[in-house]
This record gives structure tokens, sequence and C-alpha cells, in this order.
């Protein structure tokens, strides 16, 4: 039972928070006391939360937060230091030579490439890679030794998703044959991802809607642009009718849950795939750095190692193909065995439990390394 710190640098929701926060809950379950210090924190953590501007990226920032960081480690005896970004690991590098404390790396995406990335290892000699494209990133673009880097995957607890709509085993959406699809879209609407949203809305949604009729509806971040409400009015414009509603964040997972179980399909990346799989609804992934497509029990392995698009090579999708793949799916969904199989294959890989006793070994071996440096004999 140790004390746990973890550093993340964000101005919104993203899944290196989602994460987080899952891993924290299986850590306070199994005894250990944990600390998170960021810039903010929206989801429900059992932690104490510290705001610290980790995201602010100044020099003279960083190293207030170096030194923000050596105080809080030693006021709060802290064990291990367990970063979640490039500037967290920045930071969080530091401050653990200083105070001697192991350091553990969790790289959710793929990273900025530029001289001083290639030419320094802030992420520590214990990284932990998400998915399998990003370890090969980490590698070969940056020059990372592939022994300091492991694959776990994302951390999910799917009891709660499965709890929050009590009817996990057998849910589907009931409607009259003249009733509309029901398409949902998750994920933040800025950066990549709110590339992936205009282009839906822009090239993709148009070709179905002329021919069949379905309602899109996007459940974003917490922040806005202001282009997207605007392409949201003319597409209902344009079919006379609401085919398009945006809502805003929500963090209850209860929320979420019931809207994923009362689509026909669900458009998401990263962690919402395997999230939606274990909710037995069809999924499409499409993430930002590349399409992906229907994902099913066939294409898990393959869609699972970019992340489901969100850290494979950037790869611009085609509007048809996309458009294509949405209107097979919604006029021959899967069947119910085929949503099961899909469901177990993503419970195996992603459970929160079997993610944090993963994770408890890398911290186990890097407390080890930072104690006892030389090596052991073994009689």
């Amino acid at each position: 039972r140790v004390n746990i710190l973890h550093v993340l640098s964000q101005f919104e929701v993203t899944g290196a928070e989602a994460y987080a926060t899952s891993l924290i809950e299986e850590q306070v379950n199994l005894g250990h006391t944990v600390f998170v210090a960021s810039d903010t924190l929206t989801l429900p953590a059992k932690a104490t939360y510290l705001p610290t501007p980790i995201g602010r990226r100044s020099y003279r920032q960083r190293i207030r937060n170096v030194l923000s960081l050596v105080r809080l480690i030693q006021e709060k005896n802290i064990t291990i230091v367990h970063a979640h970004s490039r500037a967290a690991s920045w930071v969080s590098y530091f401050a653990a030579r200083l105070t001697k404390r192991p350091l553990v790396s969790s790289v959710h995406g793929r990273q900025h490439i530029h001289a001083s990335s290639r030419a320094f290892n802030i992420y520590g000699r214990h990284i932990i890679a998400i998915a399998e494209t990003v370890k090969s990133h980490l590698v070969n673009d940056l020059g990372i030794r592939a022994e300091h880097v492991t694959i776990i995957p994302n951390c999910i607890p799917f009891e709660r998703w499965e709890a929050s709509v009590g009817c996990a085993s057998n849910c589907a959406p009931s409607r009259a044959g003249e009733d509309p699809w029901l398409i949902l879209f998750i994920g933040r609407l800025t950066g990549p991802k709110g590339d992936v949203a205009r282009f839906l809305l822009k090239h993709v949604l148009p070709p179905v809607l002329q021919h069949h009729r379905a309602t899109f509806t996007v459940i974003g971040g917490l922040i806005t642009p202001p282009d997207i409400p605007e392409l949201i009015s003319s597409l209902n414009r344009a079919a006379g009718r609401p085919v398009v509603s945006l809502e805003g964040f929500r963090a209850e997972i209860a929320h979420i849950a019931q809207r994923i179980v009362s689509s026909d399909v669900v458009i998401a990346s990263g962690r919402l795939v395997p999230e939606t799989m274990a909710l037995r609804r069809p999924v499409i992934a499409f993430g930002e750095s590349n399409y992906v497509g229907v994902v099913s029990a066939e294409t898990f392995d393959e869609a699972a190692s970019t992340n489901f698009g969100d850290t494979g090579r950037p790869d611009e999708a085609e509007p048809n193909i996309v458009a294509y793949d949405l209107i097979r799916i919604l006029e021959h969904p899967p069947t119910r065995p085929e949503l099961e199989r899909a469901s177990l294959l993503a419970r195996r890989r992603f459970d929160s439990k079997s993610v944090a006793a993963q994770i408890q070994a890398i911290y186990e071996k890097s407390y080890i390394q930072m104690h006892s440096p030389t090596t052991i004999p073994v009689l």
C-alpha cells in the first residue's frame, strides 16, 4: 500500500483522464492512497486533486511546476510518480530525479516529433504504451529502447457500464419499420477529433440522409467550436427537419451508456469503442489518426492495435467508404452472437482489474530498480 501521484496536462476531458480515473478507482480499492496533479479534473476520481498548471509550457512555468511537484512528493511521501502526457512527463522526470522517486509514464497517442523529443527521453525507463502502434512510434520515431516500453491497454470498468443500463446482455433499440435509424457520434469537438466530426457532417451524412431516414446525434466535449453548430443548422435546414442534434459534455456513465444502447450504430474511437462493444452495440471506429471501419470479432485485433483509429499512422478517410460502411451496418446489423463475441474480446483485453494488475507490476519493477540498482545474487 503506497502513495501514488498521477500527473496530467489537460484543459478539457481527454481519454488520458478517463484512463487515469478508472485506474485510480482500482488502486484505491487495493488500499493505495492516490493524488492527482493536473490543470483540470472533470471526471469523478477517488483521489485528492491538486490543481497544477502542468499544461502551461513556458520554461519558467515548467520550472515552477517541477518545484511544486517536488514539494508535493515530499509532503505526501509519494512512492510512485505516474505521468500521462509529454508535458506531464517532462516535469515529472525532473521532480522524480530530484526526489529519487521512480517514474512511470503512460503514452496515450502519437507524440510531436522534433529535435528535442528525439534527443532526450523524458518518459523514463518504464513506459506504458496503450497500443501496439504507440510502441512502434516511440521506438522507431523517437528512438526509445524497446525494452523500456510495455504495451498495456486502456483501463475500463466494464461492470459500471453494464450496471448503468440494466439490460446489457439483451439491449437493442426497438422501433417500428418506419422509424429513422439512430446514429450516435461520441468524441471531443476540438483538435483532430473535431475534424472527424466535421468530416462526418460535411461529407458522410448528406448522402446518407438523402437516401435514408436517419437521425444523427453528436455528444461532444466541454468546448464546442462555433462552426460545428453552424454545420448542424445547415444540415437541418437542408433536410427541412431536425436530423442532427448536438449534446454537450456529459460525465455520467449512465447517460452515455443509455444513449449507446438506444442507438443503431455508434461512431467513436479510443476507449469508447470497447465500451460500446461491451454493451453489445454495433460500432464504427473513426479516430484522429485514421479510419478503421466496422469493428467486429474478426477485425478487433487489428483495430485495437491503433487504439481504434487514434494512434495509427495518419491517413485520410474516403467519404464514400465511410458512408458505405455506415449504410451497410444499418441495413445488415450484426447478429446477437456476433455482438456477444465482440463484447467478450473487449472485456478480456480492457478489463480495469486486469490492467491495474499489469500496471502494479510495472510499479514494482520501477521501485525495485530505483532502490536496488545492482544485480541481486540468487543462491
